[in-house]
């Protein structure tokens, strides 16, 4: 290949609409319109089907469609083709286009995590070893995951803010393969179908729209970021025959008594 043609070839590959485009001309040029042919042939002809009979009437109308006096149906065909790719071309020139975008956004936002780690927790920012993965007993225990979502109605109860999970007190990132491991299924969709149900559970179901789950790898671990928005209602946890209501406050959660919860709801 000449260097004229490597360097077409690379503008058709970056220009899917152009790509698409020519690709729609070639395919309704060259296949469409002799296929239709054949099928023409047989209907006019009312001649019975054979394997034999196709192959040899395809090889003769395949190349009558190139003939001069055809190219008028030819360009109709080639036409159609284009369309047909113009059309595909647009559409996926869109989902690239968006496709890069989510990308950027993902890279940008891992940088973010990272100096979010790096900053430490505060009153909007919280970190969790694990979700239900127990590294002192070595198996999932499940007042882990009560403790999470103890974090979560906080941070609902408060401003909203960020829970990192898979990330220790001291910012080391442990990862969720310990929690992975203890899934049903061992994957980041697993992991969030269980996050979702405890919540759902513990929580209540309309406050699902309020978390945003969102996985990171980092030095070669995954970690997940939920973002919690403020409720519009206070947030209560059952624990045992009493709700308790949670509130995130400085570096920390702490549960409210009656008295505090009700001195609190007044000035919010």
């Amino acid at each position: 290949m000449n260097a004229k043609g490597g360097i077409l070839i690379g503008q058709l590959k970056d220009n899917p609409v152009l790509l698409h485009t020519a690709i729609g001309i070639a395919v309704g040029y060259f296949l469409l319109h002799p296929i239709t042919m054949v099928i023409y042939w047989f209907e006019i002809n009312h001649t019975g089907f054979t394997l034999i009979g196709m192959l040899e009437a395809f090889a003769e109308r395949f190349k009558h469609a190139f003939y001069l006096h055809m190219m008028p149906m030819s360009v109709t065909f080639a036409f159609i083709g284009g369309l047909t790719g113009l059309g595909s071309g647009l559409y996926f020139k869109k989902i690239r286009h968006q496709y890069r975008k989510i990308q950027s956004q993902y890279y940008l936002l891992s940088e973010n995590i990272q100096t979010i780690i790096r900053n430490g927790e505060n009153e909007n920012v919280e970190f969790k070893k694990s979700f239900r993965y127990d590294y002192r007993i070595g198996h999932p225990e499940k007042s882990l995951e009560d403790i999470v979502m103890h974090s979560v109605a906080g941070f609902m109860n408060a401003k909203g803010g960020i829970l990192l999970i898979g990330v220790d007190k001291d910012g080391h990132i442990k990862g969720l393969a310990d929690d992975y491991f203890s899934l049903g299924r061992k994957s980041r969709e697993g992991f969030e179908r269980k996050f979702i149900e405890v919540l759902a559970s513990k929580l209540g179901s309309d406050l699902c729209s309020l978390v945003h789950l969102a996985f990171h790898e980092i030095a070669d671990v995954d970690i997940c970021s939920v973002r919690i928005d403020k409720a519009s209602r206070p947030v209560y946890i059952r624990e045992g025959e009493k709700t308790v209501f949670y509130l995130r406050t400085g570096n920390t959660t702490k549960p409210l008594n009656t008295q505090e919860t009700v001195d609190y709801l007044k000035i919010i």
